[in-house]
Formats: structure tokens, sequence, C-alpha cells
């Protein structure tokens, strides 16, 4: 499940083609987007030191992991209501129940709507 292909949304794709185009990119089927100075696929271990944590100190973000990205996504996927299979497929999961006993994390904007909704119940308009 490492290598998959997905659906990106048009403006990633409208995003993606600028930066293409602004660095005189080549594009070749198979080849990496991103790269590191060698041209190689960038490691997470040096995306991690090299951008993730200069960027978690100048916003003044702490207990961040790259992992934690992960979990962010997961949880943003499920609450915008995007189906359990499709965010397995993504993660990469064989299973969807992963996605929610792993992943995903309760939202407390979607616990104020099901407190709401649930409140509906008992006390109707």
């Amino acid at each position: 499940a490492g290598v998959r292909t997905i659906d990106m949304p048009d403006r990633l794709g409208a995003e993606l083609a600028a930066h293409i185009e602004s660095y005189g990119i080549q594009q070749q089927p198979g080849r990496l987007l991103f790269v590191d100075s060698a041209g190689g696929p960038i490691r997470r271990s040096n995306f991690r030191k090299r951008v993730l944590v200069p960027a978690l100190e100048a916003t003044g973000i702490e207990g961040f992991t790259f992992h934690g990205l992960r979990h962010s996504a997961a949880t943003q996927w499920v609450a915008a209501g995007i189906d359990l299979r499709t965010v397995q497929y993504w993660l990469g999961h064989t299973n969807p129940r992963l996605v929610l006993e792993l992943y995903a994390h309760a939202v407390h904007d979607e616990m104020r709507v099901a407190a709401e909704t649930n409140g509906s119940t008992f006390w109707p308009d």
C-alpha cells in the first residue's frame, strides 16, 4: 500500500503546474517532482531536520511530529465527511477500522454539532 495513485484537487494541480513552470522542470513519467539536493527522493529524516523543525520553532509549536501530519490529515478528512474507504486508501491501510482507531481524532466543532443534534432529539423546535 506504500505506492498508490490518488486524485488531487484541481487547485493543487494548478499550483503544481505553476511550480513546474517556474522552475523549468521537464516533466517525465516516473520522475520525482520534489527532490533533495542530489536529485533523489526527499527522506523523512532530512525533511524533518531541514524543514519541519525550523518551521515549528518559528511558529512556537511544540510536541508536533512528522507522523502527526497523518493524524491531522485523517482527522480533517473524516470531519469533512470523506468516506472511510477513501481515507483508508489514502493512508495505505488494509482496514478502514484503523483509520478510526489510530488516526481520526475528535474535532471540537464536530462534537458541538453532534451535541446540538442530540439535543434536538429531546428539545425539538
